[in-house]
């Protein structure tokens, strides 16, 4: 995993094909809009994976309508998180980050996250004007 300084330029989301697809807010290519594509951290959180920069975000509120379902959508992305690690003596180090992790792959996000390895504090909005606080359930 790396840390992706924020951007909020780059964050706009769109919903082609009766929102059938979602494109990644960073690279702007699209996926399928499924469950699958969708994590769900407790607490509230359900976050999108994007597969094609292994990012998390979620919709924010519209940006530019464009039909029913179809349309281009502010995003929500991570712009703090924790990684919480242990060394060999069961000594716990817990770094802050100011940005967006990038995982290898869906399978180390999943384990990070349900192995408390990284916790997500805050969600920022492509607007520059919304942020989430996320309260955890795990300290």
């Amino acid at each position: 995993m790396k840390n992706i300084p924020n951007n909020t330029t780059l964050y706009d989301i769109k919903t082609p094909v009766g929102a059938d697809y979602i494109t990644c807010p960073v690279c702007k290519d699209f996926f399928p809009n499924e469950v699958e594509n969708i994590l769900d951290f407790g607490i509230n959180l359900y976050l999108y994976y994007a597969p094609c920069c292994n990012i998390l975000f979620n919709i924010s509120h519209t940006h530019i309508p464009d039909g029913c379902t179809d349309g281009s959508y502010y995003s929500h992305f991570v712009t703090k998180y924790q990684t919480i690690t242990y060394d060999t003596n069961n000594i716990k180090t817990i770094c802050d980050y100011i940005g967006q992790p990038q995982f290898v792959n869906v399978e180390e996000c999943i384990l990070m996250f349900f192995n408390n390895q990284i916790r997500i504090l805050e969600l920022g909005c492509s607007c520059n004007k919304c942020i989430i606080k996320i309260v955890s359930e795990n300290k």
